[in-house]
């Protein structure tokens, strides 16, 4: 106990540089193969469409981001089985403790473990459509043949982070267009009674109260929710 305590206050450079790798690749899974990409543009469209950008600010945007893709992925997380062994294995390696060489490698254990429950998750809420017109470009051309598992694997993760956009995208066109028509009314009723007032000072308040009227928030995390099959 007294040795793992040591090694987290002074890491050696070998734990420092595992650590630094483990934290770069945790933030390509979760950029890349979860749901966080769609719900932050949803988040980030509501936030425009709101007038907020200057009351909401972005680090508030971003934990609720991390919260709600965390909500979202609990599902597909919990899939994710690992015995005692493996998740020593794991400490022992961000504590640069002794490793029996008898152990599987870190990557086996992602391999085995891990990689399946999210390639899963990704063929479950992957576009087929998208899919399907990227097999069939002058992409596929482009890489080497034949495919390797690496490369196999790079092309599903390009596929699904383009599919998630595109969803995102639509999802910001549901939120924008509302908001988009009540600053169009707004501006004509500025412009026939001749009001002498800023649009976006009349607006905002307007915005926001139908937002919290129609329970903006329940609306737009039932529709991230149920938009994924886990």
């Amino acid at each position: 106990m007294l040795l793992s305590i040591k090694s987290l206050i002074h890491p050696s450079p070998s734990s420092l540089k595992m650590t630094l790798i483990l934290i770069f690749i945790l933030s390509f899974l979760i950029l890349s193969l979860t749901c966080f990409s769609k719900v932050l543009i949803a988040l980030q469209a509501l936030k425009q469409a709101l007038g907020l950008n200057e009351i909401l600010p972005q680090s508030l945007i971003w934990v609720f981001t991390i919260l709600l893709s965390l909500l979202m992925m609990m599902p597909v997380f919990q899939k994710i089985s690992m015995d005692q062994k493996d998740q020593a294995l794991i400490t022992s390696t961000l504590l640069n403790q002794k490793i029996d060489p008898h152990e599987l490698p870190q990557y086996q254990v992602i391999q085995s473990k891990i990689q399946p429950v999210f390639l899963h998750f990704m063929a479950q809420n992957t576009n087929q459509e998208i899919k399907e017109k990227i097999k069939q470009s002058s992409i596929t051309k482009h890489l080497n043949q034949p495919e390797s598992q690496t490369q196999s694997l790079l092309l599903d993760i390009f596929i699904f982070l383009i599919s998630e956009i595109q969803n995102g995208f639509l999802l910001a066109l549901w939120i924008l267009l509302p908001f988009l028509l009540i600053d169009i009314m707004i501006a004509q009723i500025i412009s026939i009674f001749a009001i002498q007032i800023n649009q976006t000072i009349l607006a905002i308040p307007i915005k926001i109260a139908l937002f919290l009227a129609i329970d903006g928030w329940v609306l737009i995390s039932e529709k991230l929710i149920l938009s994924y099959q886990v």
